[in-house]
């Protein structure tokens, strides 16, 4: 007990009045106890639960009077990414002005939720009939139009691309949860196969929401269970073909599909985060394997938009460089141009900001790669600006060198730009000798794929090497 607090015995109110007075006060703060709980603090909306317990309500009224009720779901790109690189009072008034947008853009009685980091959820009453449909992909483009205007961040103009998923009562569910799982699934899928698109919910789009839900939480168990790995492929010297360096790629050992590649559940990965840890464990992983190889062997890591934005980076870099040893000169880090302008499309250049990083990468004395180069419109001007150590060509253009003289005069272009800016340039997706030769007299220096070198464990990879030197390693 604290000093100088008095301890009073219970003393029951004399007063009634007083007494009805005290009660109805304690009711009012628990009322807005409940209240404050219901909402988001961020955007000030109701939260996911307190939408679901309203649709119940909604969807019960539309089966008493046979009516027509819509739920969409807003997904918002990047911008839970937004709050790793800003931070979170950026990030939520952000959120906050998004809000306001979707208030601005639907009717009165439209009940409006943050349903997730990325999202927001409505719901409304529609007239019941084929006209709902089109009223709905009317309110979707209202939406998308409202978030796509600039949004002032600071010194700079933010721009946000939505994408909206619609689920129907009572066509696709006459459950309230299943009605906004399914609008999920729907947007979902209007973001994967493209921005600035609304979806409505089919029942293909279900079976593909189920897996991928089972992915997801196939990923987090995977995460538990240390089941994620790293496999290595060499980079060679084009003329004498020596390995002159290995990139890290990641792959799942799955206990029923086997290897999985990235490709299979990077997207995922991405949305729900988990790309985070699992890239930090992999990441140590690779420095330690790599301060076993011989001293002039790099190695390459490969970083999605996401990673490269997080608010940690940096320090996940230094930790596994300080815990393996491997020095920062050997460490090439590895990135698209879509990582370095933010990858949302148009308007949101935020390259600017990407090259701070970059600076304060390289000076920890890590080198930088362009990746997938070549096939962006402003591919020259990010050269010029980014200074990076090493282009990789897309592979695209290095398979279509043989057969098509344009390819080949762009391809050399870019590696008299990249040499011009100090850039050594690696041809990547060599399959074959032809391609080898083509890449070399193009001017790529270097090169990676599988005629070079398939991806390999670290034991392969280690009598490879001892093979190539000549040396126990």
């Amino acid at each position: 007990m604290m000093a100088g607090a008095e301890h009073r015995p219970f003393r029951r109110e004399s007063d009634p009045a007083a007494l009805h007075r005290e009660i109805a006060l304690l009711r009012e703060q628990l009322a807005a106890a409940e209240e404050q709980n219901a909402r988001d603090p961020a955007s000030g909306l109701a939260n996911r639960a307190c939408f679901s317990a309203e649709l119940e309500q909604l969807a019960a009224r539309c089966q008493s009077c046979e009516c027509a009720a819509v739920v969409m779901v807003v997904g918002i790109e990047r911008l839970a990414v937004l709050r790793e690189s800003l931070g979170y009072e950026t990030a939520d008034e952000v959120t906050r002005r998004i809000a306001d947008r979707l208030r601005d853009a639907i009717p009165a009685s439209t009940l409006l939720a943050r349903a997730g980091d990325n999202s927001f959820a409505l719901a409304l009453a529609m007239p019941a009939g084929r006209t709902s449909d089109v009223d709905s992909a009317a309110l979707a483009d209202r939406l998308i139009a409202a978030i796509a205007g600039p949004i002032r961040v600071e010194q700079d103009d933010l721009r946000l691309l939505a994408s909206i998923g619609i689920a129907r009562y009572p066509e696709d569910s006459l459950h309230a949860d299943l009605l906004l799982a399914h609008a999920h699934a729907a947007m979902h899928y209007a973001r994967d196969h493209g921005t600035r698109a609304c979806q409505f919910f089919t029942p293909a789009i279900g079976f593909q929401g189920a897996r991928r839900l089972r992915l997801e939480a196939e990923l987090h168990r995977g995460l538990d269970r240390g089941e994620f790995c790293v496999h290595y492929q060499p980079r060679r010297a084009l003329t004498e073909r020596r390995i002159i360096g290995v990139e890290a790629l990641l792959r799942w050992d799955h206990p029923e599909r086997g290897l999985l590649a990235a490709a299979d559940f990077i997207d995922v990965a991405v949305d729900t985060g988990l790309i985070t840890p699992i890239g930090e464990a992999v990441l140590r992983q690779a420095c330690r394997d790599a301060i076993q190889w011989p001293a002039d062997i790099a190695l390459s890591v490969n970083l999605c938009a996401r990673e490269f934005r997080g608010a940690r980076l940096e320090t996940i870099i230094d930790d596994a460089l300080a815990e393996s040893g491997l020095q920062a000169r050997r460490f090439l880090l590895e990135l698209t141009e879509a990582s370095l302008r933010g990858g949302s499309g148009e308007g949101a250049d935020e390259t600017d900001v990407s090259l701070v990083r970059l600076t304060a990468l390289r000076e920890r004395g890590l080198k930088i790669v362009l990746d997938n180069f070549g096939m962006a419109v402003s591919g020259p001007d990010l050269l010029r600006r980014c200074r990076a150590d090493y282009v990789k060509i897309d592979a695209r253009l290095i398979r279509a060198l043989d057969d098509d003289p344009d390819v080949r005069v762009i391809v050399r272009s870019i590696a008299n730009l990249a040499r011009h800016f100090g850039a050594t340039v690696i041809g990547e997706g060599i399959e074959d000798a032809t391609q080898a030769a083509a890449a070399l007299h193009a001017g790529c220096t270097e090169g990676q794929g599988y005629f070079l070198g398939r991806p390999m464990t670290q034991v392969r990879l280690l009598k490879l090497l001892q093979t190539a030197s000549g040396k126990q390693l």
